[in-house]
């Protein structure tokens, strides 16, 4: 309002009252950007689009996590359906369904990206056609977030299984890395060797991992070190303390790892986040909805001048 076709208008149109009755901060200063201009559309689809990316990868991780050969998680049956040919079958069609959608709007995203990118300057009739990409984007990406809220919160977690599979997966075996450096004085590139090895080995024999270590440590040690130095004996206990996942868990100490003890003061900065992003909803609604009602103020304002004018006219 008051860019006009263009470049403005000589009528003495006031932006900024236009843009308050409206609900908005400001006018847009530059007159043709205003009328050219679809920045909102692509900014918004882009935030809806990196919402969805993660909702797409958590959706991933479920599908995966509630297969039977990993079995880690349930989802609840409101989430998920059986299968049309397998009735044993439980498929994760909610967390498959939210996967989709983040290629929808990725795909509106670049539907209005493709729509701007070779129009003149001014108003073209094409931009009206980004209007429907927004609308879309935004509604699948709300109703995947309402979706993927109530799929978590009844998600069930299979501890006993999630216990059983870090048994044999090796993913503790850096903290013995880190134990040679400390203990035995090799350089971590040297420990990063041993310990691979030493997995090879527990592989490729079919040895448990501890066991492999208890003996092949000091001929590995000597094989692969610059000073082809044996190891000193490890106790299965100290072994066994050194691959446990909780003692692993609780050894990190920096900011933002997965320490237990750090899940809590995470838990309530991200509450705190959530409670002021809802302040700032709440405030915006309220904005607009004061706006709406100096809009109307100003349309029966309006319309009692017009009227009285007209009665001026008929006298």
């Amino acid at each position: 309002m008051g860019a006009a076709a263009l470049a403005g208008t000589s009528v003495g149109v006031d932006r900024s009252r236009v843009a308050l009755l409206l609900g908005f901060g400001a006018p847009i200063t530059n007159a043709l950007d205003a009328v050219s201009s679809r920045d909102f559309v692509v900014e918004a689809i882009c935030c809806a689009e990196l919402v969805m990316l993660d909702l797409s990868r958590l959706s991933e991780e479920l599908v995966l996590w509630s297969s039977y050969e990993f079995g880690l998680v349930e989802l609840a049956d409101d989430y998920a359906a059986s299968s049309s040919i397998m009735p044993q079958k439980k498929n994760p069609v909610a967390a498959e369904i939210v996967r989709a959608k983040c290629g929808s709007v990725l795909g509106r995203l670049v539907s209005v990206s493709s729509i701007i990118k070779a129009l003149p300057y001014s108003y073209n009739l094409d931009l009206q056609e980004t209007t429907a990409h927004l609308w879309s984007a935004l509604d699948d990406t709300v109703g995947s977030v309402t979706v993927m809220s109530g799929m978590l919160a009844t998600t069930k977690f299979n501890l006993r299984a999630i216990s059983e599979s870090m048994k044999s997966d090796y993913s503790t075996a850096t903290s013995l890395a880190n134990y040679l450096v400390k203990v035995e004085g090799i350089s971590f590139r040297e420990s990063h060797a041993v310990v691979g090895e030493l997995v090879k080995i527990s592989i490729e024999e079919g040895v448990p991992f501890e066991e492999t270590v208890v003996e092949r440590m000091p001929d590995v040690m000597s094989r692969l070190t610059k000073t082809g130095k044996r190891a000193k004996s490890i106790r299965r206990d100290t072994l066994g303390e050194l691959l446990d996942p909780g003692r692993f868990l609780a050894a990190i100490v920096t900011p933002g790892g997965s320490n237990p003890s750090f899940i809590p003061a995470e838990l309530a900065s991200r509450t705190e986040a959530r409670r002021r992003n809802r302040a700032a909803v709440s405030d915006l609604r309220a904005s607009l909805a004061s706006s709406e009602n100096l809009l109307r103020e100003a349309v029966v304002s309006a319309a009692g001048a017009t009227e009285g004018r007209k009665r001026e006219v008929k006298s």
